[in-house]
């Protein structure tokens, strides 16, 4: 996939109602150089996928082929293509997230089940206002290197090209809780067509209150839905979002070649974005 392919790329998965932009598409491009594919059957574009790779993880995203062109083996190509392509640039670690009912696609590919994700999705009900919360700024080129340490401790790989990129973005979608210099947590909105994708969202262990401060400020100015995956294994993160009227529209599960990830100890990953960042 190089740039003239943008266009193709959001046409085929805004039919599959993925609300990508041409950002995305850019990032993608320029954090991982040649792991995005086209397929091309007869000369034309039928299909799609893309990956980002990080310091240990390669992540398989948005897997499309166009409708009339399925069920002859493209789709599973481009995938055998993307773990080549990782494997010639060193990576053991490939995963990606799928809804639940495709992971029998990937097993025989060589994907193992690791963790359930649900899909959450709606306008946030709005809460009374609770005291301001002064710990809250949009983030600056100098919290970075914290940033990536606590997101490191929460995911088990290092992704600071793609953190920096996020907060490279404009309108301060990028906001971090700080205390004494400290940063406890942070959170990542990305506009889409289909609203805003909240994620990553990261705090420091048994800080729910930082998570719900990060969250209430995202979106506290926001009059549209939003839409994020979080881990079934966050129970709290799941209530406090169901208590807003956030509703599932999806069950997920990440599959992963070369082992899952480690459990997190220090931090916690409540939610992630759109499937191309895994």
């Amino acid at each position: 996939m190089v740039r003239g392919d943008i266009d193709f790329a959001l046409d085929i998965t805004s039919k599959e109602g993925w609300g990508f932009v041409r950002r995305d598409m850019e990032r993608l491009l320029s954090l991982t150089p040649g792991g995005s594919l086209i397929a091309r059957l007869g000369g034309h574009r039928v299909g799609l996928l893309t990956t980002m790779c990080h310091q240990r993880y390669c992540w398989i995203g948005n897997v499309a082929v166009i409708p009339e062109f399925r069920g002859r083996g493209i789709g599973r190509t481009l995938v055998l293509s993307a773990l080549a392509h990782a494997r010639a640039n060193g990576f053991k670690h490939v995963g990606l997230v799928c809804r639940r009912q495709l992971a029998a696609f990937y097993e025989p590919l060589g994907f193992s089940r690791g963790q359930t994700l649900l899909g959450l999705a709606g306008i946030p009900a709005p809460k009374a206002p609770a005291r301001q919360a002064p710990a809250i700024k949009p983030v600056s080129e100098d919290l970075l290197p914290q940033i990536v340490r606590l997101d490191s401790a929460s995911c088990g790989d290092r992704r600071a090209p793609m953190l920096a990129s996020f907060a490279r973005d404009p309108g301060h979608l990028f906001l971090v809780h700080l205390e004494g210099g400290k940063v406890n947590g942070f959170i990542v909105g990305k506009p889409g067509t289909n609203g805003l994708e909240v994620g990553p969202w990261t705090v420091r262990r048994a800080k729910n209150d930082v998570a719900r401060s990060l969250f209430g400020t995202l979106v506290s100015n926001l009059r549209g839905p939003v839409e994020l995956y979080v881990p079934t294994s966050q129970r709290w993160a799941l209530g406090y979002l169901r208590g807003l009227g956030l509703e599932v529209n999806g069950r997920f599960v990440e599959m992963d070649i070369g082992g899952h990830r480690p459990s997190a100890t220090s931090a916690r990953m409540l939610a992630l974005a759109g499937l191309e960042k895994g």
